[in-house]
């Protein structure tokens, strides 16, 4: 499994046993002066901590976890010093590491569909439930073990929460600690097909390491555009059919064969010689890095859309964040171009430009932003919404449909009948 992808970035609110042992493998003392470093390290370093809560709830909170220490085990003192770092509502301020307090993962990846929480992917010898939608967590309904995690999981916005709290659902400490399951080595997954029947996958946790034969991809023959290459940083098509430029742009980072700068000259002359009728620009997965490369992005956009007549789309979504969301704010703000999707993962006005610094004694990192990106004065939008709404329902994903593309399609016929 991907142990990079699963950083304990969320953060909840457990309820404390009331056990006379428990099993720690840090002193009282010791959690104890992690504790107090967190709190007195976000005051002291994030630009507005208190943007979003309260000084005294904040610090209710961690007087709370002060006073309920002795009777936690380690891995619900880790989430409950999360859920603390949560209350900010800022998604770059986060704990991260902790997988020595972690098991591994339960074999599933959800995702959040228009209609649901589906499974998107499974290991093969789980192939059957691929497409199927969650059902029941052990006795909680689906829904209510997701706004349990929602609840204090750290984000920016709504969105933020779609892309993030998935992951976490397949964590077995973080469901014991939100007492979504009463263990922590197995869990039963209540799961529904297509004609709505019911069955029942008892799991147990996969080391982070062990490496699985995942099946990734929608049930269909081919795969389709926009999920053929999640994994570059960059790669375009030219669809002749429909004169039709196509490129996605999944990370603000240099690939190792090719700089952005390098990459965005080339599509400038790529555009200067074909025969265009739109541009497609797929940001949807597009989670940022560093915005100083973004700027030959954003000459690219600005010098291509008068030769394709203003047809130029940007298509965002839950996995717009970052630099990725810096990139789209100036767009919306300083073009033409049509925004197409679902509403980005970051806010135009954000923190960022984490610090990270390690709690003294559990070795845990903490994540704070040191800077509030003011990209659009006066905006306080929580997203960017776009100019067409193109959700995707679990249907559209497993037959292998792009509604941000048709979407793009549908506008431009009933602009250019």
């Amino acid at each position: 499994m991907n142990r990079s992808a699963l950083v304990l970035i969320l953060g909840f609110l457990v309820n404390a046993g009331s056990c006379n042992a428990v099993a720690q493998s840090l002193t009282e003392e010791q959690w104890q002066g992690d504790l107090e470093f967190l709190a007195t390290s976000i005051r002291a370093q994030h630009p507005d901590p208190f943007h979003a809560v309260s000084e005294k709830a904040f610090q209710n909170r961690v007087d709370k976890l002060r006073k309920a220490i002795s009777s936690l085990e380690d891995h619900e003192i880790v989430v409950e010093m999360a859920s603390i770092v949560a209350m900010l509502q800022d998604g770059h301020t986060k704990i991260e590491g902790g997988f020595k307090f972690l098991s591994g993962l339960y074999p599933l990846r959800l995702y959040v569909f228009e209609d649901g929480i589906f499974v998107q992917s499974a290991p093969r010898g789980l192939r059957g439930a691929v497409g199927t939608r969650l059902v029941r967590l052990g006795d909680t309904h689906a829904e209510e073990a997701y706004e349990r995690i929602a609840a204090a999981t750290s984000h920016d916005n709504e969105m933020t929460l779609r892309n993030r709290v998935p992951d976490a659902m397949m964590i077995p400490e973080i469901l014991h600690a939100q007492r979504i399951t009463p263990n922590r080595d197995r869990a039963r997954f209540v799961l529904a097909d297509r004609t709505g029947r019911e069955f029942v996958l008892d799991l147990v946790p996969v080391p982070f390491d062990d490496t699985l034969d995942w099946i990734e991809t929608p049930i269909v023959n081919s795969v389709p555009l926009y999920l053929r290459r999640k994994s570059h940083n960059y790669w375009h098509e030219y669809l002749e059919d429909s004169q039709t430029l196509y490129v996605q742009y999944n990370r603000v980072r240099d690939a190792p064969d090719q700089t952005i700068r390098e990459y965005f000259a080339r599509l400038s002359r790529l555009v200067r010689e074909l025969s265009l009728r739109r541009i497609v620009l797929d940001v949807r997965f597009n989670g940022g890095g560093n915005d100083y490369l973004n700027a030959p992005v954003d000459d690219w956009v600005k010098s291509s859309l008068p030769l394709v007549k203003g047809e130029f789309y940007v298509v965002i979504g839950r996995g717009t964040y970052s630099a990725a969301q810096k990139l789209v704010t100036r767009l919306e703000r300083t073009t033409s171009v049509m925004l197409v999707g679902e509403p980005t993962g970051g806010r135009p006005n954000h923190f960022g430009d984490s610090i990270r610094s390690k709690l003294p004694h559990s070795d845990l990192t903490l994540a704070i932003s040191s800077v509030y990106h003011k990209d659009a004065p006066g905006d306080d939008r929580q997203s960017i919404e776009p100019h067409r709404s193109a959700p995707s329902s679990s249907s559209d994903y497993f037959s292998g449909r792009d509604p941000a593309f048709d979407a793009i399609l549908s506008h431009s016929e009933e602009a250019n009948p």
